[in-house]
């Protein structure tokens, strides 16, 4: 049986409003209501069953994501009986009661039964009394003796009135024992408050800044990309909230955000497509550190360089194990000191990297290693033959990091993407608030290579944000990265970002269609530990049982939603609420026409891409200019 609903917390707020409550957001969707108005008690108290925010401040983050379903929540439901019967002066059960009254129906009806039975009795027995008493009286006065007595005799009392109804109402093709059943009670026995149940209200999540991070799950075509997009559009049109980073692997969503109106008007996107335009591409070299030239040695420097290298031979290692491998120690090893002599060598990229592994290209690397006196250990470790880089037995461990590594670097697009002056300087467009937009699907730059290219990004986002710790904390400038099919992109990194968020301000929303999915264990606990935004959309069979656990709900819940639909859970102690998405965002509804869309693509190839001799304004990638997008 469900825990009785707990009136306390709501009785301050029904009769007398809070002043701080502001009622703005909600009034196109409840009756337009003014302060006055009788419906405020109900939403108020509907959202503070639901935890969601009644007050909205102007330093916090909110993402209105579109309706509440009401009706799906125990707690909203409760707490409006609670108002109903507060100020209607009116009783109505609440669930509990309504369960405990299905329970006991049969024994409500036979109390009603018993008691009517002896009311009829005592009709009887008062009937025969009145006609005793006639006779008696109509007696001469020395003939009547005793007159005869009548006394009501105990019986059954008759139920409630609550109870009474219940069992008069009663169709067992209606009520049953659940929720569902209990509205069909509400709709019979206060039509007014069912309606009120009923009235979607719009949702507004409020981001935690102590635990900001979002964890949404949903299978293909459960309108993931679409609730993704309406968190996106909340950091687009407020600037204050800081740089947007977004990272779509399949190209669901990426192209349709890039085309928004908001950026028709506003320098902010940096749109990364590989194979946008014929002869043009972007670059965004991972050797190259914003504000630290290659050749500077001082102390800062070199600590900066070791944690990019940290972040960079990561990123590394997940690149080239992604076939299966494991990233072993001398492969770490090997790795950690040929970037960190990488860095420290001006123009240098993965290229170099796949040179440095070469033992027939390296040799001018390896002398350039040599002079590096500045690191404790690299030059020796490039000098020495036993345990050093040229030890017989790290030939095979080189050999194999190469070849994976020449594997990428064969394929153009990613070759031009990563080698060479960057287009892009991803710390500069952080600090400048931008919203870069990368679009890595397989007709982009193909699977491999763009998550290839994803993990490079974010380990370059890591290090941007450790690097940052120095700085006071009102001069780190919020980064809120975007994440579809996170499990991709996991490293072991993260866990400090998502544990230490406030610390780093690097904020991340990471998707996937099942919870954990090609995660390890103790990474898939700590996201599910430190996100406070969390949703699930729609899921497979096999899925949805894990899925639903994430926010508390059965399964068959979760596999009954529909395209749109979502269970979310904002504070970990809340419960879940459903909801459908706002529709305004779907597909290319947002979009700019196509030649603002032509001019604004001019823009991003002239601003954040190189280009050859075959740069030509017909090509870009797929688009009918032809075609008119608003």
């Amino acid at each position: 049986m469900p825990k009785k609903f707990d009136p306390t917390p709501y009785r301050s707020k029904v009769g007398k409003i809070s002043n701080r409550f502001d009622p703005t957001p909600y009034r196109s969707k409840v009756s337009r209501f003014k302060e006055a108005d009788p419906n405020i008690p109900y939403v108020q108290n509907a959202l503070r069953a639901l935890q969601l925010p009644t007050e909205f401040s102007d330093d916090a983050v909110y993402h209105h994501l579109g309706d509440i379903d009401l009706s799906t929540s125990e707690e909203v439901i409760g707490a409006m009986v609670y108002t109903y019967c507060a100020t209607e002066n009116r009783r109505v059960f609440d669930y509990a009661e309504y369960l405990d009254a299905f329970r006991r129906r049969s024994q409500i009806q036979n109390q009603i039964d018993s008691y009517h039975k002896h009311e009829q009795t005592e009709e009887i027995r008062y009937a025969e009394y009145q006609a005793r008493l006639s006779d008696w009286e109509m007696k001469d006065a020395e003939k009547r003796g005793s007159p005869p007595h009548y006394f009501e005799r105990p019986g059954p009392s008759m139920p409630n009135k609550l109870e009474t109804s219940f069992v008069s109402l009663f169709r067992l093709s209606r009520h049953s024992p659940d929720l569902r059943g209990y509205l069909e009670y509400l709709q019979d026995e206060a039509p007014e408050l069912w309606r009120r149940v009923h009235t979607p209200l719009p949702l507004h999540i409020e981001e935690n800044p102590d635990r900001p991070h979002g964890y949404v799950l949903g299978t293909p075509g459960s309108g993931k990309s679409e609730l993704l997009k309406l968190l996106v559009h909340t950091y687009v049109t407020n600037p204050k909230y800081g740089a947007v980073v977004i990272i779509d692997p399949t190209s669901d969503f990426a192209g349709q955000i890039a085309k928004w109106k908001e950026f028709n008007t506003s320098d902010r996107l940096i749109y990364v497509r590989p194979t946008l335009k014929r002869g043009a591409w972007p670059c965004i070299n991972p050797f190259q550190i914003h504000g630290i030239p290659a050749q500077d040695y001082s102390e800062e420097a070199l600590n900066t360089k070791r944690v990019v290298a940290q972040e960079l031979v990561e990123a590394l290692g997940r690149i080239v194990t992604e076939s299966g491998g494991i990233l072993t120690a001398p492969m770490r090893t090997i790795l950690t000191n040929c970037v960190l002599v990488l860095l420290d060598k001006d123009g240098a990229s993965l290229k170099d990297l796949s040179d440095f592994l070469k033992s027939t290209r390296n040799n001018d690397l390896i002398a350039f290693a040599r002079t590096l006196t500045h690191h404790e250990y690299i030059a020796d470790y490039f000098t020495t033959s036993e345990g050093g880089f040229n030890a017989k037995g790290n030939a095979v461990t080189r050999d194999a990091i190469g070849r994976r590594l020449d594997d990428l670097l064969s394929v153009g697009v990613f070759r031009n993407v990563t080698c060479g002056r960057s287009t892009i300087d991803l710390h500069a467009a952080v600090e400048q608030k931008k919203v870069l937009v990368f679009d890595l699907g397989k007709g982009a730059i193909g699977k491999r290579e763009g998550a290839a290219l994803g993990r490079l990004v974010i380990a370059q986002l890591i290090s941007i944000a450790f690097r940052r710790e120095t700085l006071p904390r009102d001069k780190r400038i919020p980064c809120s990265v975007v994440i579809d099919e996170c499990h991709n992109f996991v490293s072991e990194t993260m866990e400090d970002i998502l544990t230490e968020a406030r610390k780093y301000r690097l904020y991340l929303t990471m998707a996937q269609q099942i919870a954990g999915q090609r995660m390890p264990t103790h990474m898939k606990d700590v996201v599910l530990e430190t996100t406070n935004l969390q949703v699930v959309g729609g899921t497979s069979f096999s899925g949805a049982k894990r899925n639903a656990d994430i926010v508390g709900v059965d399964a068959e819940d979760v596999r009954r939603l529909s395209v749109g639909e979502f269970f979310i859970r904002s504070h970990r102690s809340g419960a879940a609420v459903k909801f459908r998405t706002r529709q305004d965002l779907l597909d290319w509804n947002n979009s700019v026409t196509a030649p603002t869309w032509k001019r604004m693509l001019e823009h991003q190839i002239s601003s954040y891409y190189a280009t050859t001799s075959e740069e030509k304004d017909e090509t870009y990638e797929g688009e009918d200019w032809s075609i008119e997008t608003d």
